[in-house]
């Protein structure tokens, strides 16, 4: 607990008890709740908090009056993340940390509060004496002034969308090369993904600071248990979903492209939160048949397009030779996006230049 002065008063910043954490998400739902009724928002997130991956390393950190705990002022949710970083000594496994649900009532905006808040959770994260934080991460909207003043660098932040338009893409059948993956499958995909990924990292020889996030399986349930609960809430009986993700192996190859995905029945949406490919190059006919079927199951589920963020050129190629297939108005664009926009500082707020690589939708989860 800290003691922050200010001319309008005094505030104390601390990490939340359990009915300040009620509190914090209270106010984040009146934001972003949507038509999420508020117990069910609360519901979800206080569920979120007590998943594998967030049940250690996980906090909220809240601004509030003297003997006024439960006037929350300003707050913020901390995440901690596994993560691969190579800063020119081979890869190595880190703690990063994501910050979200950031909220200040109205009445306090523009005031310096959020800057106030942000700064402490700096500190905190920086003086951690149980592990090094390596570097944390915002996802902003189209207004990162904020964040940039305080040391969080903006990246570009691009989406492939495959928009159905009136197409009713059928789902191909599976064959020898092409596959369902189901949940139970889910852990060897994800660790097969995160060794990869390590491997990748290691052979970065160029001198520069490479980052990734890591897809482990505690993350991989956190995205689908979340995606669940909001089918709950948003999905029809009629359109349940089916696959949650899939995998295609070129015949007479060991070379392949999985991916897999949450549904999104709010934006009618299906969001691939990875999608990997063996190979960087000439891969593009595989990437096709994996994004055809999370086609079809969007089409299935009445989802109006399916997204992915950061798309390699490969992963555009593949894509565009499914718009004229799939016919009826459906088309393949590529954007940047204006919300959601990734944000990284590193330790100390050092101003290291990092290529953070494959900033994929489960890393905001």
């Amino acid at each position: 607990m800290a003691l922050v002065e200010r001319d309008g008063g005094n505030l104390v910043f601390t990490r939340a008890t359990g009915d300040q954490i009620k509190k914090h998400f209270e106010n984040n739902a009146q934001a972003w709740a949507g038509p999420l009724a508020q117990r069910d928002y609360l519901h979800i997130h206080h569920g979120m908090l007590k998943t594998e991956a967030n049940e250690e390393g996980s906090a909220v950190w809240v601004l509030h009056p003297p003997d006024e705990p439960l006037e929350i002022v300003s707050s913020c949710t901390t995440l901690s993340r596994p993560a691969a970083v190579n800063t020119g000594k081979g890869s190595r496994t880190v703690t990063a940390v994501v910050i979200t649900h950031i909220f200040t009532r109205p009445e306090f905006r523009g005031k310096g509060i959020a800057t106030v808040l942000l700064t402490k959770v700096q500190d905190v994260l920086d003086s951690r004496s149980d592990v090094k934080v390596e570097f944390s991460v915002i996802y902003s909207d189209f207004q990162c002034g904020l964040y940039e003043r305080l040391g969080w660098r903006p990246y570009r932040a691009t989406q492939l969308r495959i928009l159905l338009g009136k197409a009713k893409v059928e789902r191909p059948p599976n064959t020898e090369g092409l596959d369902s993956i189901e949940l139970n499958d889910m852990p060897f995909a994800s660790d097969r993904d995160v060794d990869m990924t390590k491997t990748r990292v290691t052979g970065k020889r160029d001198g520069n600071t490479h980052a990734r996030f890591l897809a482990t399986i505690p993350v991989v349930r956190l995205c689908i248990w979340r995606s669940k609960m909001y089918e709950h809430y948003f999905c029809k009986r009629e359109v349940v979903p089916r696959e949650y993700g899939v995998k295609y192996v070129s015949p007479g190859t060991s070379t392949g492209v999985w991916a897999w995905w949450v549904h999104d029945f709010w934006a009618r949406k299906l969001h691939l939160c990875r999608l990997v490919a063996l190979r960087n190059m000439g891969m593009e006919e595989s990437v096709a048949r994996v994004l055809e079927v999370a086609a079809a199951e969007a089409s299935r589920c009445g989802l109006r397009e399916v997204v992915l963020w950061e798309p390699t050129q490969q992963v555009i190629e593949g894509a565009e030779k499914l718009a004229d297939k799939f016919g009826e108005g459906a088309k393949v664009t590529v954007e940047d996006r204006d919300e959601n926009i990734p944000c990284l500082r590193w330790h100390g707020g050092e101003g290291r230049e990092v290529i953070w690589e494959e900033r994929e939708y489960y890393g905001m989860m």
